[in-house]
């Protein structure tokens, strides 16, 4: 079960993310500063703080997400390691939908690079 601030705490905005860490059985932050949060805490929720939601990816299943070089990359899903990803559209369930995506980045990159190459031509 994952939670979202809905109200500004101390360190932490609206919108930020809790998972719960199973290992330890406390809630982490997906962003920095990772203190703790308790379950009785978050899961209570006596002052409304947090609203629950889930996500159609289980620990371990298989991911592919495109890289800072715009490289495939196929992984196990790990909350932590990936939870951000998840939460900006950035992971695949499929390595064509992985595939398609990496294809309109490069075209997006050929017509900059294109338009800036007309550009210096005009000149």
């Amino acid at each position: 079960m994952y939670y979202r601030l809905k109200k500004e705490m101390p360190k932490h905005e609206f919108g930020d993310v809790l998972y719960l860490n199973e290992e330890k059985g406390i809630y982490d932050w997906v962003e920095p500063p990772n203190y703790p949060l308790f379950k009785t805490i978050v899961e209570s929720d006596e002052q409304n703080f947090f609203e629950s939601f889930t996500i159609d990816i289980k620990e371990n299943d298989k991911i592919y997400y495109l890289d800072v070089c715009g490289e495939i990359v196929e992984s196990n899903f790990k909350n932590f390691n990936h939870l951000k990803l998840f939460l900006n559209d950035r992971i695949f369930k499929s390595l064509e939908m992985c595939e398609k995506a990496q294809e309109k980045i490069n075209n997006l990159y050929k017509d900059i690079y294109d338009s800036s190459n007309d550009n210096d031509n005009d000149r």
